[in-house]
C-alpha cells in the first residue's frame, strides 16, 4: 500500500481570504461613488473622442460638464410604467441622477 504524504499549510487561504475581502471592499466604495460607466478614451490626431456605456439614458439625458479641467458626464433618467388588469395594478417608477 502506498502512501502520500501532504503538507498541510494552514495559512494558505488566508492569502485568499484577504483578496476576496479587498474586492468585497473595492465594490462596497466605488457603490458608495455611485454610478461609474464604462469609458474609452481615443486620442486621434490631436482630437479625444470618449464613448461611454450609459444604458437605459437618451443623449438627452446625458450632460457632459468640464470644469477646471476635469470632464464630468452625468444624466438623470424618469420612467414610469404602469399595467392594469383585473384584480391588480403594478406600477414600476426608476428615476435618479447618475454622475462620474
Amino acid at each position: 500500500m502506498a502512501t502520500t504524504l501532504t503538507t498541510w499549510r494552514p495559512f494558505s487561504e488566508l492569502g485568499e481570504l484577504r483578496r476576496r475581502f479587498d474586492h468585497l471592499f473595492e465594490e462596497m466604495e466605488s457603490a458608495g461613488r455611485g454610478w461609474s460607466p464604462a469609458v474609452d478614451l481615443i486620442r486621434d490626431e490631436g482630437h479625444l473622442t470618449l464613448k461611454a456605456d450609459v444604458p437605459g439614458l437618451t443623449a438627452d439625458e446625458v450632460e457632459l460638464k468640464v470644469e477646471d479641467g476635469v470632464l464630468t458626464v452625468s444624466g438623470e433618467h424618469s420612467e414610469e410604467h404602469e399595467e392594469k388588469q383585473e384584480r391588480y395594478v403594478r406600477r414600476e417608477r426608476r428615476r435618479g441622477p447618475r454622475a462620474r
